[in-house]
């Protein structure tokens, strides 16, 4: 599947010909920067790579159904959308994209030539093919939008500028306009102590903090208790960070507003106790991709300068005082108004994520609303990784009858009658006038399934909102099912 890559070389261009063309950096550029020769080349490179697998393959045998839906997704994919955020905003409903996509779905099982590929995207979990260029090409501009230096609006002439667009579209999906917490910083070994290990009291310690994140109702917020034992004053603070905030950084935060409040502190032993072994695992690294991260660090290390500071891990809802008020502390602070001027820089994880939320309601709702399809959106209403779990964990052949039964596309009467390949279209089985031979028939209503439907689902007419992919398989392996499935002449 792959080939040895050279060296580039810069060659100068003549771009007088409406016919030249240029490859840079895997784009293929032409003179009206329409990018159909981009496509065409990766549809054609695409297609190479697609028939190697097929010859992998045959109906009944051959490389498992969880290696052909791997090389789907981590060759297929990739090769079609790769820079899909210079192009994707004028080519991704190119149909030559939507066709290479059903191919490469259908060296996952065995399935007829007639199956829609709606059906096989939501079987297999796919993202239609418009929608996954336009998902990775707002996940590539949110990571590299601040970290390269644009020297134009983006719109162009026409209007049409891939920057201009993907801004557009940052919008619509209400995506905040600050900056992305991701940079790459190497640093230095930490001044402070770190102890990853069961809590250990230390009893001459002359400050100690404890500090938590926490989430409640999509709000997040954090909170902490700082206790001078000189003294015996005892702080404490909380406050809401919003919903955009994780709870990862809630930590962060904690421990950086602890250090704010102990910076003016000179020559004391120091303890800041946290739940969150990945919060210190991340302040103790020497390299990080997170800017809030790189601050909570370098304030560490000026407040260790002229003290003693440990940062302690304990563990979580164990009964442990300090820590138990600062949980209680973050959990009312996600119920405080929202502080003004306090902007937390947002992650790249909640970017995508509300990126991947926003194209599966649009994918779900086109999927309730199509008008045909009616076989896989009876059995498949809603979205879910489930069939696609389901039938990765099959060998091929039963991988084959499950696609084909989810979808209706098999050796059934009803679909024989809609190819021209048969003149009756009633039940074998129940033999009932009015019924047609189809999966949905003998899931719902055929009698003669009546005691495999119980034996499988609980329930001798059982509800399809009720049942797992699972449940689903396990009847379409049946040996009634698995009759009618392959088309067998029945006595």
């Amino acid at each position: 599947f792959f080939k040895q890559k050279t060296a580039y070389e810069i060659r100068p261009r003549d771009w007088s010909s409406d016919v030249c063309s240029s490859d840079l950096l895997g784009v293929y550029l032409d003179k009206s920067l329409n990018y159909n020769l981009h496509v065409e080349e990766k549809v054609k490179k695409t297609k190479k790579h697609i028939l190697a697998l097929q010859c992998m393959v045959k109906k009944t045998w051959g490389t498992h159904p969880k290696m052909m839906n791997y090389a789907y997704e981590s060759l297929i994919v990739p090769k079609i959308t790769y820079a899909s955020h210079i192009w994707g905003h004028k080519q991704r409903h190119n149909p030559k994209l939507r066709k290479i996509q059903r191919l490469g779905l259908m060296t996952g099982a065995y399935t007829h030539r007639s199956t829609p590929t709606a059906g096989l995207q939501v079987f297999w979990n796919a993202r239609p093919m418009a929608d996954e260029i336009l998902q990775r090409a707002m996940n590539t501009f949110n990571r590299i939008k601040d970290n390269v230096k644009i020297g134009w609006t983006g719109k162009g002439k026409t209007g049409d500028g891939h920057i201009y667009k993907l801004k557009e579209l940052n919008r619509q999906f209400r995506i905040p306009d600050g900056q992305v917490d991701n940079i790459m910083v190497r640093l230095d070994t930490p001044k402070f102590v770190v102890n990853l290990d069961n809590i250990t009291y230390h009893r001459d310690q002359n400050i100690v903090a404890f500090t938590d994140g926490s989430k409640l109702n999509n709000v997040t917020g954090c909170g902490a208790i700082v206790v001078d034992r000189d003294n015996g004053q005892q702080h404490t603070w909380k406050e809401n960070l919003g919903t955009k905030t994780t709870v990862f950084q809630a930590e962060i935060i904690a421990i950086d507003r602890v250090t704010d409040k102990l910076s003016a502190s000179q020559h004391k032993k120091i303890t800041i106790y946290s739940d969150c072994k990945s919060a210190i695992q991340a302040v103790s690294s020497t390299r990080t991709r997170s800017r809030l991260v790189k601050d909570c660090r370098e304030k560490l290390d000026n407040l260790a300068r002229n003290n003693t500071v440990r940062l302690q891990w304990v563990q979580a809802h164990v009964g442990t005082p300090g820590n138990e008020l600062a949980d209680s502390l973050a959990k009312e602070g996600t119920a405080l108004p929202l502080r003004l001027g306090r902007v937390v820089d947002v992650t790249r994880h909640e970017i995508n994520k509300t990126i991947e939320q926003q194209m599966d309601k649009t994918w779900q709702h086109d999927w309730t609303h199509r008008n045909d399809c009616e076989q896989s959106r009876f059995f498949m209403p809603k979205l879910s990784k489930a069939y696609k779990k389901a039938a990765t964990t099959m060998t091929r052949k039963k991988a084959s009858s499950f696609l084909q039964f989810m979808t209706g596309h098999c050796n059934m009467l009803r679909h024989r009658g809609n190819l021209g390949t048969s003149q009756h279209k009633i039940c074998r089985k129940c033999q009932v006038p009015e019924s047609i031979e189809c999966p949905k028939h003998i899931f719902t209503d055929c009698d003669y399934f009546a005691l495999s439907r119980h034996t499988v689902f609980g329930s001798m007419y059982p509800d399809i909102g009720g049942v797992t992919p699972k449940q689903l398989a396990s009847f379409s392996h049946s040996r009634p099912v698995q009759e009618l499935l392959t088309f067998t002449p029945l006595d």
